[in-house]
């Protein structure tokens, strides 16, 4: 994966105590709208292959969002109890609306925190009935996955773009194909000097060094401007 990709991004907060769901829900909801804007600053780039000017991609998509919290006794009972000051975590899969771009962050936010965040939640251990005394809660997505376009999977879009673009920089050299139905014969002296410029042609090619494609001389000073455009 890229060095430019995160292995994890986690945003979390503390607290003086949370005590009831409402109060947990309004937090997770904060957490969850800075942590889809994070998410949009390190794992979006521009897609220069995209026929729309400044349409964004994901370079990585996370799979698991993972919730943390740190809470404390809601009655101070005695110093034997050190395991209610442990942070405990959960983990499941992260939905996969969350990388709509176009959708409204507080929207996508409240979405998380009722369908992901609080079944999670729930999950946690815990006495039934015992008060809820949170002093931190972590929410974080991990496990990235780097898109087609970032990994060495994704070098077959990559080579499709390039011959794309190649195609583009190349149309004004090409030449008209000759149609198969024409009706005057070749004489046998014209015909000799077609195939002896099929000889010339054939032979008066050169190779690329940078991407090895095999091009006529005249086509290769706009190859190598294809190059230097960054192709």
């Amino acid at each position: 994966m890229s060095s430019n990709i995160p292995s994890q991004i986690s945003i979390e907060d503390t607290f003086k105590g949370l005590e009831t769901l409402s109060q947990i829900t309004e937090e997770l909801h904060k957490l969850s709208c800075s942590l889809i804007r994070r998410m949009r600053v390190d794992l979006l780039a521009l897609d220069h292959h995209a026929d729309v000017p400044g349409t964004q991609r994901w370079i990585a998509r996370p799979k698991t969002l993972r919730l943390s919290v740190r809470s404390w006794p809601a009655r101070q009972q005695n110093h034997s109890q050190a395991q209610d000051f442990n942070r405990v975590s959960r983990s499941g899969p992260l939905p996969g609306f969350v990388f709509d771009v176009e959708g409204a962050i507080d929207a996508l936010a409240e979405q998380l925190v009722a369908e992901a965040l609080l079944p999670l939640l729930r999950r946690l251990p815990g006495e039934k009935g015992q008060k809820w005394n949170l002093q931190l809660i972590n929410v974080c997505v991990a496990n990235m996955v780097a898109t087609a376009a970032d990994d060495k999977q994704g070098v077959g879009r990559d080579i499709s773009a390039m011959f794309k673009k190649q195609d583009e920089v190349l149309r004004p050299y090409k030449l008209e194909p000759v149609s198969d139905h024409d009706d005057e014969p070749l004489d046998s002296d014209a015909n000799d000097e077609f195939l002896s410029n099929m000889e010339w042609e054939h032979m008066d090619r050169s190779v690329c060094t940078t991407c090895g494609y095999c091009l006529p001389l005249f086509a290769m000073p706009a190859h190598t401007r294809y190059h230097e455009m960054g192709g």
